[in-house]
């Protein structure tokens, strides 16, 4: 928080997965979306880049960070919202600064709480976890997380960046 952002010191790539992924998934509104990630070093994570695709018709988007919990999106350490939605683009979602420990899972999830979602993700090739929660009624990430599906191999487009 206290390193000044500017151009010569831009937020800095902290876990995810920066890949446009080839696979689309959509999501109906208010159901979330997690993705497992594990940072390479210990930061802070002050924005979560999510790439909507360009059938996404969700005018509202949700992303936040989960501690990990076995294997399962635990609780929930910061969200933030984005209304000026780019289909077919990176969006930056601001949230809460949120510090993380390398080599320690977390989670980042999304969710469209207005309108249906539409994302890039890969199954059956990949090193990560996707879950997708239990709710279908959610505005706001959930507090803790309710496990639904879960599908192993898998990467989504999100990431987090920060300091």
């Amino acid at each position: 928080m206290a390193t000044a952002v500017s151009v010569s010191n831009p937020p800095q790539f902290i876990m995810g997965d920066q890949t446009v992924e080839p696979g689309l998934a959509y999501k109906p509104q208010g159901t979330a979306q997690a993705y497992q990630a594990t940072p390479q070093k210990t930061g802070v994570v002050t924005t979560v880049q999510v790439y909507l695709d360009a059938g996404s018709t969700a005018t509202q988007l949700v992303a936040g960070i989960y501690k990990d919990n076995n294997g399962h999106p635990g609780s929930l350490v910061a969200q933030g919202k984005l209304s000026l939605l780019k289909s077919g683009a990176w969006n930056s979602v601001p949230i809460p600064v949120v510090s993380v420990t390398s080599a320690q899972p977390y989670w980042i999830a999304v969710l469209g709480s207005k309108g249906q979602i539409g994302f890039r993700n890969i199954i059956g090739s990949a090193t990560g976890l996707i879950e997708t929660s239990a709710s279908t009624r959610l505005t706001t990430l959930s507090n803790t997380w309710t496990r639904s599906t879960i599908q192993a191999n898998s990467a989504m487009s999100v990431y987090g960046v920060g300091y």
